[in-house]
């Protein structure tokens, strides 16, 4: 962000935009140089609109500064002296990329960016790995942080496939079930490797949260439980551990909310079907709610109103 008024914050962009192009025109053939210009774009694309975070919610003009910056990888993503931080840096790009291209609806583009995202994640985590030594803190916080950005790729993956009915996807909900249990089982990962650290918790009930979305929109609704209660557990122990992160705190109540739905959908016994899909032409009923027996629905009520009291 930019602690100025709207009309310096203005200039001060266009005067960046102004000195990157400059250097750009001169046909940057130097890896390192080449490097900080597209970072510089990538920065400038972020300020404009380019991710989902406080911005000037200019798509189009963000997305311009972005192809810059991503015309400029060819100098230096593959030069001997890039490291890790500059593969994950040169996959964050694309994953903006992939945002850009949702918010106008181009989810064809969307899934290329996603999918070049993931390449060069996938190097910058195996060259990590790689080079892990013993009592390295620096090292071990890039490494957790390429697995997350692995998960994350894999995770909008899987939404722009199909995971949710409440999101555009292609409609492909069959392909994007392995992209989130990949999602979940990096996630986990970090939730396992660092309890103590409430973003990894968050990003792991997220990556939970997308599955349970999909076992919604494909009808395994009893099989989402156990992954209802733990996205609860970890939106309550991130919270727990960051309680003046206002996002944390809503997020408790987005996944009371999905687990509601879940639980909603499975005692909605007068509408019941044959197995199969959700019907998303309509309003949803799936299967699994005739099976209930007494114990199992008083249970599932008393959950359910558990849920409702703390939206």
């Amino acid at each position: 962000a930019l602690p100025l008024p709207p009309a310096e914050r203005e200039v001060l962009l266009a005067d960046a935009v102004r000195f990157l192009d400059g250097l750009r025109a001169d046909d940057l053939v130097d890896p390192a140089l080449a490097r900080e210009t597209a970072e510089g774009y990538y920065r400038i694309a972020a300020l404009l609109g380019a991710q989902f975070s406080p911005s000037r919610e200019r798509l189009h003009e963000a997305g311009l500064q972005l192809s810059k910056a991503l015309a400029l990888q060819a100098a230096y993503v593959d030069a001997p002296g890039t490291d890790s931080l500059g593969l994950l840096g040169a996959a964050d790009m694309w994953l903006a990329q992939a945002s850009v291209s949702l918010r106008a609806a181009h989810l064809a583009e969307a899934l290329k960016a996603l999918q070049r995202a993931r390449s060069l994640g996938e190097r910058a985590t195996a060259r990590l790995e790689a080079t892990a030594t013993p009592r390295d803190a620096a090292h071990d916080e890039q490494r957790l942080r390429g697995t997350s950005h692995l998960a994350t790729v894999e995770g909008h993956l899987a939404s722009v496939l199909g995971h949710s009915a409440l999101t555009a996807n292609l409609g492909r909900a069959a392909e994007a079930e392995p992209h989130l249990r990949r999602s979940l089982a990096l996630m986990e990962s970090l939730a396992r490797e660092a309890p103590e650290q409430a973003e990894w918790l968050h990003q792991a009930a997220w990556a939970n949260q997308n599955l349970v979305s999909w076992m919604l929109l494909t009808g395994r609704l009893e099989e989402a439980l156990p992954f209802c209660e733990r996205m609860l557990a970890l939106r309550d122990e991130a919270a727990r551990l960051a309680p003046a992160n206002a996002h944390y705190g809503h997020q408790r109540g987005s996944v009371r909310a999905t687990y509601a739905w879940v639980l909603a959908m499975l005692g909605a016994s007068a509408h019941a079907r044959p197995p199969g899909p959700c019907d998303l032409g309509g309003p949803a009923r799936c299967t699994g709610a005739g099976r209930l027996g007494p114990l199992a629905r008083a249970r599932r009520n008393a959950r359910l109103m558990e849920l409702r009291g703390c939206l």
